[in-house]
């Protein structure tokens, strides 16, 4: 899988708006693409009141379009609303430059807004461990460039020497985690941030090689959740990986498997008819776009 492909892949199992039958997150960020920042900012604010989850720094996105449409005391509420849960980063915050962003920074109550912002963040950096963050950090990019390294070619598929050498990667950073979590229990977002946690998460995600540690990484996970100090979509995903790997059927979805005549197809699900809505329960895409980011991912037809 391409690069491009791979980051598409991950922002769509991060998390969407779950309403019933409502625009997603998607299609506001096809508004604002479009130069439609009002319906992009009502797509938002919907996701907001109605409890939805929206990808990581999706709150800023939310800011840039009621802002670029000159929403500044909408926006400056909303990030104030946003901002205790630590999910947009300060830096981002502060220097990520978009046209709404840029003016927003312009108006009268930035200055207050920024100081509150900068207190929030070192009030949290009291309580993280750093160094364990970078830690994570580093062994998640080490697991994707190593998967980036061997599909850039494009067709998706890999070689025995290719599986070997993710394998590798896998089971370094399994064998550091796992007596990690033993001792400390779930790296969640109040010990390493939100980017921590779902660092941490993928690296269990990969560990298809254990999947006792998967099973215990996920009841640990859950604790975390019901926090909300992890994203309900990882823990999703991870719990799919659990079940299919006891035997049984996937919940939301996300695991597809090529049959010899080269279609990816959906392995088998408990609930196919509650499928949708319980991906909307935890914030992922509909299958349609999911179906189509595999379906670019591996150049393949998928069912």
């Amino acid at each position: 899988m391409s690069r491009r492909a791979i980051g598409m892949l991950a922002a769509l199992t991060c998390a969407v708006p779950a309403w019933a039958n409502p625009p997603t997150f998607m299609d506001a960020l096809d508004a604002y693409t479009a130069g439609d920042p009002a319906r992009c900012g009502e797509i938002l604010l919907g996701a907001e009141a109605a409890g939805g989850a929206i990808p990581m720094s999706g709150e800023l996105l939310t800011a840039e379009c009621l802002s670029a449409t000159g929403r500044y005391d909408d926006a400056f509420a909303y990030l104030r609303r946003q901002l205790p849960n630590g999910r947009i980063a300060l830096d981002e915050l502060l220097g990520k430059s978009r046209p709404g962003l840029d003016a927003l920074r312009a108006q009268p109550g930035w200055t207050a807004l920024r100081a509150e912002a900068e207190s929030l963040d070192a009030a949290r950096a009291d309580t993280r461990d750093s160094a364990l963050r970078a830690e994570l950090l580093a062994r998640a990019a080490r697991d994707q460039a190593v998967r980036s390294a061997m599909t850039d070619g494009g067709t998706g598929r890999l070689d025995q020497s290719d599986w070997e050498a993710i394998a590798a990667v896998d089971r370094e950073n399994v064998a550091w985690l796992k007596p990690l979590i033993e001792t400390r229990g779930w790296p969640d977002s109040d010990l390493v941030g939100h980017d921590g946690a779902k660092a941490a998460w993928l690296l269990v995600q990969h560990a298809d090689h254990d999947p006792a540690f998967q099973r215990d990484a996920l009841a640990r996970m859950q604790v975390a959740v019901e926090l909300d100090r992890a994203d309900r979509s990882d823990f999703a995903l991870l719990t799919d990986r659990v079940l299919l790997a006891d035997g049984q059927p996937q919940r939301y979805g996300p695991q597809f498997q090529t049959g010899d005549d080269g279609v990816m197809r959906m392995r088998p699900v408990e609930d196919p008819d509650g499928l949708e809505a319980h991906r909307a329960a935890v914030g992922l895409p509909s299958m349609a776009d999911y179906r189509q980011v595999l379906r670019a991912g591996y150049g393949t037809e998928v069912e």
